[in-house]
């Protein structure tokens, strides 16, 4: 069952830091290895829609149909494209053009485990790219993109399509999507617990008091800090 948009948008609140926790002892199987935001600043979550590209071989070319076209035409806003190469960085899997087609469709960003073109203008365009690394090269004769919306191995994780993507400058980690509504809800409160003890370090509560925080003074100050979120 697809998880709810609705609880999906708390995560533009939550940190890969807090989901990691959340997700406990096996977390380390959730986090892309080697994959950074083009920029530092940059967050993106959403739900996964994926594309494979495997590597170039004539007989295996797929000219018959553009798989890209066929991703482009199946997303919808809130999506994250999480794009598997098998780790192949040698090879821009998109330039400017095709993640301004993905933008304007509602694209919340894109992941992936190869490499990104045209960065500069990538950059312009305002939307979360999370890369091993850029490249002038175009995939002619080394990539082929291959199938849509299928299981992929991205940066060591499977990724399905509907699994919730969450990336910051620490790392792109997956929340299963059958997990993913209690995950989302115990990482609230995780984040409206630590939104409190900032607040209270920030009003001069000394750290052995504030981190962890006393009862008492966390209650008292529960009551008095409005929450963002």
């Amino acid at each position: 069952m697809p998880v709810n948009e609705e609880i999906i948008k708390y995560l533009k609140y939550i940190s890969t830091a807090t989901i990691y926790g959340v997700l406990g002892g096996k977390a380390d199987n959730y986090v892309m290895k080697g994959i950074r935001p083009l920029k530092w600043d940059m967050k993106v979550y959403g739900r996964a829609t994926t594309i494979q590209y495997i590597s170039f071989r004539e007989e295996v070319d797929v000219k018959r149909e553009n798989i890209v076209h066929k991703l482009y035409n199946s997303l919808k806003p809130g999506d994250v494209v999480v794009a598997s190469t098998g780790g192949r960085t040698d090879a821009g899997i998109f330039g400017d053009i095709i993640l301004l087609s993905f933008k304007v469709k509602g694209v919340r960003g894109i992941v992936t485990d190869g490499s990104i073109r045209d960065a500069p203008q990538v950059l312009e365009l305002n939307l979360p790219v999370f890369v091993r690394s850029t490249t002038p090269a175009h995939i002619g004769g080394k990539l082929i993109p291959y199938a849509y919306n299928v299981e992929v191995d991205c940066g060591g994780v499977v990724v399905r399509p509907g699994d919730i993507i969450l990336g910051d400058y620490d790392c792109v980690i997956v929340i299963p999507q059958e997990r993913a509504e209690k995950v989302i809800q115990e990482a609230i409160e995780v984040e409206r617990k630590e939104y409190i003890i900032r607040e209270m370090i920030k009003l001069g509560v000394p750290l052995e008091e504030a981190y962890p925080p006393k009862k008492d003074l966390y209650e008292e100050f529960k009551k008095r800090v409005k929450l963002p979120f």
